[in-house]
């Protein structure tokens, strides 16, 4: 629906991703490598320089998207269940992770307007 914000928070995307993971990947050491890629691109922006622009973070993120189906393209299942449900959602769940003192993440939600 148009106007209206959704809010994302980085706790119920790791479930939902942990979820998806446990039931499609039968490797437990593959998921373990593939939930914490997925943590690494969540937290993309902790670790680029704070003068970077949203527009350069998107396209760090894409970049890192593009590795990580690379990496997992014997993993079928979840690639696509990752890329229907969450593609377009991770440049703003990564430009929302918000940095506080000492780079610690802040876990409220992130406003997404109308792109969720």
């Amino acid at each position: 629906m148009p106007g209206v914000s959704i809010q994302l928070c980085c706790w119920h995307a790791k479930r939902a991703w942990l979820r998806n993971l446990l039931e499609k990947v039968k490797d437990g050491d593959k998921r373990q490598t593939m939930f914490k890629a997925l943590d690494k691109l969540m937290r993309l922006n902790v670790a680029c320089p704070t003068s970077w622009s949203a527009d350069q973070l998107k396209e760090l993120c894409q970049n890192e998207l593009e590795k990580f189906y690379n990496n997992f393209s014997d993993e079928p299942a979840f690639v696509e269940y990752f890329k229907r449900e969450w593609a377009t959602k991770m440049g703003a769940l990564v430009c929302g992770v918000l940095r506080l003192h000492g780079n610690r993440v802040s876990c409220m939600p992130i406003e997404c307007a109308s792109h969720v």
